[in-house]
């Protein structure tokens, strides 16, 4: 009962230790490469089909996403660690080759028997701890290998300890035992995942080995080697066969170390048409290369009525219907779902580590309406919606009209006066709660050069924390001179001799503390206003929220346009309405001035 007690406690720490571990932890890459194809036929070929050995990789490339997660297998990791073994063997058996041949020569070098027996010991020394550094090599490598097919048999465990209780549950010390060293007891990983990236980064770089490690073949060590050695660990190799004009493609997906073939395609098309063929290869080999099963999506669509009539879209692919079952590859999908009538649902999601996902997409009732916004304190300029034009602000008009479905909308008022940095402006967004049919918004816009006032605010922030922090050396000083004149006085004491000069000493440095001290404060209130006043600049680049209007807030806007001076046009159109407004009607036909009122319903 007291080991059960135990339990939630270790179970909390691994979910608080667990992420500090896995956040150092570099980011894994399984970097991915392709050959030049061969040709299995005789060396007379034309100019367009040698050409094929090496544009036809590239395509393949090209059509595989770089930057998808591949979940490695345990075989593959088992692989990668006797590799590393092995090359770590072969450096140490090397390292004892040398040590005995230089232990064995020092016969010669030291005719004194005693200075002999003292160099062969140290020599002797040096080759028992290489030759245990082997032996413990060849112990990890046989450990790998039981873990391997413990995890294979179902017998091993997470954590790197297999023994368990007769209950068959694992004991507290156990469990807190793989916390802290599973990592470094394992020799293997069971799996991981890892993000896929092109052989040096370019679909067109493709893999060359040398002429000795091509002529001994794919499956040779010397091949092995030469990819190892360039970092990869995905090689796409293949072999063309020409008739006419077509060509039959073999293209193949091994994986080192190990030189394991996971996947092999032929394809035939026509000798013009490269990039079909690749496209079809390439969506053979991507399962392969992200190894990762099936995902089956279901979804749940609110309203269920619209099930029937909704049409649904998964990475650009149309189905006309939502299907009952949709099975994808495992990966982040973006997914569509459209019916009339409602705003159309986007989602995007990384499906991966469960083999099937619910996915509940709730739809809103699409809403047409229309608002008007207008600024609170009215200034020359013009007025957009959702990268729409509104209207310009005239007399009579402090802002627009705006058609709205339900969704949030971002605006942004340009004022007509410009600076040298252009133009000011200030955004504004209506929130889908406040889009109300003939609804009255106002906005609080205040256009500035919010860069410019961003940089002034932050260089007087910085001057108000250099004042800070050279005054408060000063402060201490004065501080420690005065205490330590106060404490002389009253060591000495009244009657002394030096008493008026270390009462005199010690009133200079109160005085010169009381200062500093004063000073250190209005420096620190000086840099809390301006971090005050920088961050308020800081977020004036945030769209500011409309609100509704209260009573007479719109009709003192309107009076406010007209007592508003506007800068006169370059080119003033000949008639009263410009082309430019000829199809905006800011006014909603309410007023015969072309003013901005409400609604008559208002």
């Amino acid at each position: 009962m007291r080991k059960r007690s135990c339990m939630p406690a270790l179970l909390v720490l691994a979910l608080c230790v667990r992420p500090v571990f896995s956040d150092t932890l570099p980011e894994n890459q399984w970097v991915l490469a392709a050959q030049e194809f061969s040709f299995t036929q005789g060396p007379e070929r034309s100019s367009a089909e040698t050409g094929l050995a090496s544009l036809i990789p590239q395509l393949i490339l090209e059509q595989i996403s770089s930057g998808s997660a591949r979940l490695t297998s345990r075989q593959e990791m088992l692989d990668r660690r006797l590799s590393a073994l092995l090359t770590e063997r072969i450096s140490l058996f090397l390292q004892l080759s040398r040590q005995i041949k230089a232990r064995d020569s020092l016969v010669l070098s030291y005719p004194d028997s005693r200075k002999l027996k003292a160099a062969l010991r140290d020599e002797n020394k040096k080759i028992s701890d290489i030759q245990k550094k082997i032996d413990d090599n060849l112990k990890a490598a046989e450990r790998a290998r039981k873990e391997f097919q413990e995890a294979e048999d179902g017998t091993g465990s997470a954590y790197g300890h297999g023994g368990r209780d007769d209950s068959g549950r694992r004991s507290a010390e156990e469990i807190l035992a793989g916390l802290f060293s599973g990592q470094r007891e394992r020799e293997i990983e069971m799996q991981r995942n890892e993000r896929v990236t092109l052989y040096k980064d370019d679909f067109s770089r493709l893999f060359e080995p040398g002429e000795e490690q091509a002529l001994q073949g794919l499956g040779s060590r010397e091949f092995e080697s030469a990819v190892v050695s360039a970092g990869i660990q995905g090689l796409i190799t293949g072999q063309l066969t020409v008739y006419g004009d077509y060509v039959s493609v073999t293209a193949s997906l091994s994986v080192f170390p190990g030189s394991d073939t996971v996947g092999t395609i032929t394809e035939v098309g026509s000798v013009s048409d490269a990039v079909s063929i690749a496209h079809s290869i390439a969506r053979y080999m991507i399962p392969k290369i992200t190894n990762s099963r099936p995902v089956h999506l279901r979804f749940d669509v609110v309203p269920v009525e619209c099930r029937r009539t909704a049409s649904l879209t998964v990475d650009g692919i149309l189905y006309q219907s939502v299907p009952d079952d949709l099975v994808i590859d495992a990966g982040i999908h973006t997914v569509e779902l459209m019916c009339p009538g409602y705003m159309t649902q986007t989602i995007t999601y990384n499906f991966a580590d469960m083999p099937e996902f619910l996915v509940h997409i709730p739809l809103e009732v699409e809403r047409s309406a229309v608002v008007s916004v207008s600024l609170r304190n009215p200034a020359a300029g013009s007025l957009y919606a959702n990268g729409l034009f509104l209207g310009d602000i005239a007399p009579g008009v402090p802002g627009g009209y705006v058609s709205v479905n339900g969704a949030p909308v971002i605006g942004q008022f340009i004022s007509a006066g410009k600076t040298d940095a252009g133009p000011l402006s200030a955004f504004f967004y209506v929130p889908s709660v406040l889009q109300e049919d003939g609804g009255n918004l106002m906005i609080s816009v205040r256009p500035q050069d919010n860069a410019s006032v961003i940089d002034k605010r932050r260089i007087w922030m910085y001057r108000g924390y250099t004042a800070l922090v050279l005054s408060v050396p000063v402060t201490l000083f004065t501080t420690g001179r005065y205490v330590s004149a106060y404490n002389s006085y009253a060591l000495y004491g009244p009657s002394g001799s030096q008493a008026q000069e270390l009462y005199n000493q010690s009133q200079f440095w109160s005085g010169a503390r009381i200062a500093s001290i004063g000073i250190t404060a209005a420096a620190g209130a000086f840099f809390a206003v301006e971090l005050i006043r920088y961050l308020h600049a800081a977020s004036s680049v945030l769209p500011v929220k409309a609100r509704t209007a209260k009573p007479g807030q719109f009709e003192s806007a309107v009076e406010r346009t007209y007592a508003m001076e506007f800068p006169e046009e370059e080119n003033p159109p000949e008639t009263g309405d410009g082309p430019e407004h000829a199809d905006t009607d800011l006014s909603g036909g309410n007023s015969d001035e072309g003013s901005l009122m409400p609604p008559a319903d208002q």
